[in-house]
Protein backbone atom coordinates (compact mmCIF):
# COMPACT_ATOMS: atom_id res chain seq x y z
CA UNK A 1 0.00 0.00 0.00
CA UNK A 2 1.27 3.48 -0.83
CA UNK A 3 2.01 5.59 2.26
CA UNK A 4 -0.10 8.67 2.91
CA UNK A 5 1.60 9.88 6.11
CA UNK A 6 -0.29 13.06 6.83
CA UNK A 7 -3.64 12.44 5.16
CA UNK A 8 -5.32 11.00 8.25
CA UNK A 9 -4.23 13.92 10.43
CA UNK A 10 -4.92 16.53 7.76
CA UNK A 11 -8.38 15.50 6.58
CA UNK A 12 -10.11 13.82 9.51
CA UNK A 13 -10.73 17.04 11.49
CA UNK A 14 -11.90 18.91 8.40
CA UNK A 15 -14.33 16.21 7.29
CA UNK A 16 -15.69 15.69 10.81
CA UNK A 17 -16.19 19.43 11.25
CA UNK A 18 -18.02 19.59 7.93
CA UNK A 19 -20.25 16.67 8.95
CA UNK A 20 -21.01 18.20 12.34
CA UNK A 21 -21.88 21.59 10.86
CA UNK A 22 -24.09 19.94 8.25
CA UNK A 23 -25.90 17.86 10.87
CA UNK A 24 -26.35 20.85 13.18
CA UNK A 25 -27.71 23.02 10.40
CA UNK A 26 -30.24 20.33 9.48
CA UNK A 27 -31.22 19.77 13.10
CA UNK A 28 -30.48 16.07 12.81
CA UNK A 29 -28.25 13.50 14.46
CA UNK A 30 -24.71 12.76 13.34
CA UNK A 31 -24.77 11.84 9.62
CA UNK A 32 -23.86 8.29 8.59
CA UNK A 33 -22.42 7.07 5.31
CA UNK A 34 -19.33 7.79 3.23
CA UNK A 35 -17.99 11.29 2.78
CA UNK A 36 -15.07 12.20 0.53
CA UNK A 37 -12.88 15.12 -0.48
CA UNK A 38 -9.88 15.69 -2.71
CA UNK A 39 -6.70 17.28 -1.43
CA UNK A 40 -4.51 19.69 -3.46
CA UNK A 41 -2.25 16.80 -4.56
CA UNK A 42 -5.23 15.01 -6.14
CA UNK A 43 -5.67 12.30 -3.48
CA UNK A 44 -9.23 11.25 -2.70
CA UNK A 45 -9.86 10.85 1.01
CA UNK A 46 -13.04 9.11 2.17
CA UNK A 47 -14.43 8.51 5.65
CA UNK A 48 -17.22 5.99 6.27
CA UNK A 49 -19.27 6.25 9.47
CA UNK A 50 -21.64 3.42 10.40
CA UNK A 51 -24.50 3.27 12.90
CA UNK A 52 -22.56 0.95 15.23
CA UNK A 53 -19.84 3.55 15.90
CA UNK A 54 -17.32 2.31 13.33
CA UNK A 55 -15.20 4.64 11.22
CA UNK A 56 -13.04 3.66 8.24
CA UNK A 57 -10.69 5.89 6.27
CA UNK A 58 -9.69 5.35 2.64
CA UNK A 59 -7.03 7.06 0.57
CA UNK A 60 -7.49 6.73 -3.19
CA UNK A 61 -9.78 3.74 -2.69
CA UNK A 62 -7.36 1.82 -0.43
CA UNK A 63 -8.07 1.14 3.24
CA UNK A 64 -5.99 3.60 5.24
CA UNK A 65 -7.11 3.34 8.85
CA UNK A 66 -9.99 2.71 11.19
CA UNK A 67 -11.38 3.89 14.47
CA UNK A 68 -14.47 3.84 16.57
CA UNK A 69 -16.41 6.97 17.41
CA UNK A 70 -19.14 8.22 19.66
CA UNK A 71 -21.25 11.20 18.59
CA UNK A 72 -23.11 13.04 21.33
CA UNK A 73 -24.82 16.32 20.52
CA UNK A 74 -22.25 18.50 18.80
CA UNK A 75 -19.22 16.47 19.95
CA UNK A 76 -17.48 13.52 18.31
CA UNK A 77 -15.07 11.37 20.30
CA UNK A 78 -12.64 9.06 18.47
CA UNK A 79 -11.23 5.95 20.09
CA UNK A 80 -8.77 3.22 19.13
CA UNK A 81 -7.38 4.89 16.01
CA UNK A 82 -5.50 2.47 13.77
CA UNK A 83 -3.37 3.86 10.93
CA UNK A 84 -0.51 2.42 8.89
CA UNK A 85 3.08 3.13 9.91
Amino acid sequence: MKAYPSLWRRWTPLLVLTLAVTAASQGSSFPLGTFSANDPEGNTIALTFDSAGGLWAYANGEAYGSSSYKATGDEVEFREVSAPN
